[in-house]
């Protein structure tokens, strides 16, 4: 939302464990970054998109986008406690616990939902900064350990992965 400079996302991490049964996933945060809920989903659940947004009317609703799951996609998946641990001040260590059946080398996801506000690495301009001086424009910036204020990532210089992302904004 432009207004509020709010961002709401869902993270699905596609993930297959080298190990039998390992005990938790650790990723980096940033204190801008609202954790709402983590879930595992088994491999032969992942067909459907755990992520589908549902903007609320105008001045109707939540604040914030709500997020309506696919049809079956909670009843295949599970929550998954977590906790976010502070280390510096650019950031924080985010350890889900992940189950005991998590096998070896057979593939599971786990899914993040989560807003960021005021975050470092988001860019929010006002409309008389853009061209036509009409619609408010926001870009994302994640260089250095950026990124883990507007998405939950592996974000020190040593380990970083790729990412691909789907965006959807309300119309303005």
């Amino acid at each position: 939302r432009p207004e509020a400079r709010e961002l709401a996302g869902c993270l699905v991490l596609e993930l297959c464990a080298l190990r039998p049964a390992p005990r938790a996933l650790v990723l980096d945060a940033h204190p801008a970054l609202r954790l709402h809920s983590v879930s595992f989903r088994r491999a032969s659940a992942v067909s459907e998109s755990p992520c589908t947004f549902a903007f609320p009317a105008p001045g109707s609703g939540p604040p914030l986008p709500g997020f309506a799951d696919a049809p079956g996609a909670e009843s295949a998946s599970c929550p998954l406690a977590f906790r976010l641990d502070p280390f510096t001040d650019y950031g924080s260590s985010l350890t889900v616990t992940l189950p005991p059946e998590v096998q070896a080398h057979q593939p599971f996801q786990v899914i993040l939902r989560y807003t960021s506000t005021d975050a470092p690495a988001i860019w929010w301009l006002d409309p008389e900064l853009t061209y036509g001086n009409a619609k408010p424009f926001v870009f994302t910036q994640g260089h250095s350990v950026c990124n883990r204020s507007f998405f939950p990532c592996f974000d020190t210089p040593a380990v970083k992965c790729t990412y691909s992302a789907v965006v959807k904004g309300y119309r303005c």
